[in-house]
């Protein structure tokens, strides 16, 4: 078992990882993918909520009809502020919509679609030890397998290995974390139906928020987030918890001959964890660079989209075999994380903790307004910058004063 060389290494292959070797390998590359699970692993917490922002990707991976044939779900939005509505269909536009599709199915149809490529190898259940660099260049990786050291050699190693990402460790990579006042409570309900069909929605009660996600074959993912000085309380009986407050929410879920799946599961430690997207010349995707709070539901959706950017901003120097080029590339890809995803980050850090002083009056405004509840809804698909929705706000205020 001998030393390789690969035009791109990625570690971990979740949705950034198996996106980025996809439409690099698109590209005519050979890349060596290298994960610690198997082919068949898929995340277990998150809300299956694929971002509108995410779908040009996923049409140019060409999955939308396995993700349809296996009971993805395309789904827009509600939004209840204390006292009404802001709905998803104040968009009128048929194109523009998620999907709603569990990890574990979603993560094997990457995984399978990306073993379809003949110049990707994947390398599963495999650790990565060591990051090998030459003159302080990052140029491959070292893998214990069978015992025996085997080294991957490569101009450009990607971290695409999650929250906890063991490539961060092995360089001391730089990151910041943002506690969560918190805790989540989430189950999946069988014959659950909700009153707003295949629409998400989403209910924001205080220091509280709910969640309910449709899913295939009428399972319904429920999540509550729930303020941390509650946590012991629900603790003692969540499944009792899970099924009084989801019974009495405005058009709440019908839940009389719902069966929970399995248990309700809990995490009680949801940081967010941020780290630059380059680091000593070594490129971060998906949730190695972004972590945010799954509340904001925007896990998947960036995961797509940071991998596409990086392909986009380095392909020009892989191709060139101009190893500067290649790592302009990769800084004007961490530049361009920074700037597309860094405000909606800030955003989601406030919304992690629990305000004393609610937003009613502010959600009241933007519900009386068709265009600023167009523009809300487009914030919360992640269609546009948070800057660009603050200044239609002001405007639209401004109007309201003048008049």
């Amino acid at each position: 078992m001998g030393n390789k060389n690969y035009d791109i290494i990625i570690v971990g292959a979740s949705i950034a990882g198996a996106t980025a070797a996809m439409l690099y390998a698109k590209e005519g590359f050979n890349v060596l993918v290298i994960d610690k699970k198997d082919v068949n692993s898929h995340k277990k917490s998150c809300t299956h909520f694929i971002q509108p922002s995410a779908l040009h990707i996923i049409s140019r991976l060409d999955i939308q009809k396995e993700i349809e044939d296996n009971g993805g779900i395309r789904s827009t939005a509600d939004f209840w502020y204390g006292k009404d509505w802001i709905r998803g269909s104040v968009i009128k536009d048929s194109s523009v919509y998620a999907y709603n599709i569990e990890r574990r199915i979603l993560d094997p149809i990457l995984k399978q679609k990306m073993l379809g490529y003949k110049s990707i190898t994947f390398l599963q259940n495999t650790n990565v030890t060591k990051v090998l660099f030459e003159n302080d260049i990052p140029i491959g990786i070292s893998s214990d397998q069978q015992n025996t050291v085997v080294n991957y050699y490569s101009d450009i190693i990607i971290a695409a290995d999650g929250k906890y990402s063991t490539i961060a460790k092995l360089i001391n990579a730089k990151e910041e974390k943002f506690a969560n006042d918190r805790v989540t409570f989430f189950g999946y309900y069988n014959n659950a139906k909700l009153k707003s069909g295949t629409v998400s929605q989403f209910w924001s009660l205080g220091e509280n928020m709910a969640f309910a996600y449709p899913l295939q074959n009428d399972t319904v993912l429920l999540s509550a987030y729930i303020c941390r000085e509650q946590m012991d309380e629900w603790l003692i009986n969540s499944e009792e918890k899970m099924y009084s407050l989801f019974s009495v929410l405005p058009d709440g879920p019908m839940l009389a001959n719902s069966k929970l799946r399995d248990s309700v599961h809990r995490m009680l430690n949801i940081e967010s964890i941020r780290r630059p997207a380059e680091y000593i010349n070594i490129p971060f995707i998906g949730d190695a660079a972004l972590a945010l709070d799954p509340m904001s539901g925007v896990g998947c959706g960036f995961a797509f989209q940071s991998a596409s950017w990086l392909v986009e901003h380095t392909v020009k120097g892989l191709k060139a075999g101009n190893k500067q080029e290649l790592y302009t590339g990769i800084k004007e890809y961490a530049a361009y994380h920074t700037k597309m995803l860094n405000s909606h980050a800030k955003g989601i850090f406030a919304d992690s903790k629990v305000s004393k002083n609610e937003k009613e009056e502010v959600f009241d405004f933007i519900k009386d307004s068709q265009v600023l509840s167009e523009y809300f809804i487009k914030l919360i698909y992640r269609l546009i910058q948070p800057e660009k929705f603050q200044l239609e706000f002001i405007k639209t205020k401004k109007t309201l004063i003048e008049k």
